[in-house]
């Protein structure tokens, strides 16, 4: 009993199915060809995306990371009237805020007149001067510029890009998959009514 047990086959594991897209076999239809050159695009294009995307949040780290340097080095204090009553962006039905929108104008470093909104307490009357901070350019900043902006808006953008490139080739080879599918069915129904035809003469 031990002895011709021990000689019983062992069970093959079956094999995955798109392996066996890329196996040499002469049964292996032209649906089946194409559906694993459809595979293999998609995951080429789904290997290239990777670098491609995170060059470009590279890029877009080291321009914002410029961008926010250069306002930190050029921004100054200047000193802004205000030429209308602060409003709350959100309108009078929205929840009451410390700080409001307000009509201004202010003179920048070269000794250019500007105009726009800034940040002023509620209820600021027209007239009230506030101490602002200009880019070197003139324009006003209505807070500091954090560093960590340079850092989750090039993630973001990365794992979105990167999320919206994998999902299009999934559904890409779903459709290719779902239309061949479509294609070997209505080919087994035409090859059994072929059959059926000649079993009956």
């Amino acid at each position: 009993m031990n002895g011709s047990s021990s000689t019983l086959p062992r069970p093959v594991r079956e094999r995955r199915r798109w392996t066996w897209l890329f196996r040499p076999n002469p049964l292996r239809r032209r649906t089946d060809k194409l559906q694993a050159a459809a595979l293999a695009f998609c995951a080429l294009v789904g290997a290239a995306a990777v670098p491609l995307v995170t060059l470009l949040a590279l890029h877009v780290h080291r321009t914002t990371d410029a961008d926010l340097h250069a306002a930190q080095q050029g921004a100054t204090q200047t000193i802004a009237t205000t030429t209308g009553t602060g409003r709350s962006p959100l309108g009078s039905s929205g929840p009451a805020s410390p700080t409001v929108a307000a009509p201004a104008r202010w003179t920048t470093t070269t000794g250019d007149l500007r105009t726009g909104m800034i940040q002023v307490p509620a209820d600021t009357p027209p007239g009230t001067n506030q101490q602002i901070t200009i880019t070197s350019d003139g324009r006003y900043l209505s807070k500091a510029p954090a560093h960590g902006s340079t850092v989750v808006i090039p993630i973001v953008l990365g794992v979105t890009m990167l999320s919206v490139a994998l999902l299009t080739c999934t559904l890409i080879y779903g459709a290719i998959t779902s239309l061949l599918n479509r294609h070997r069915a209505a080919a087994w129904d035409t090859a059994w009514e072929d059959l059926a035809r000649t079993s009956a003469n």
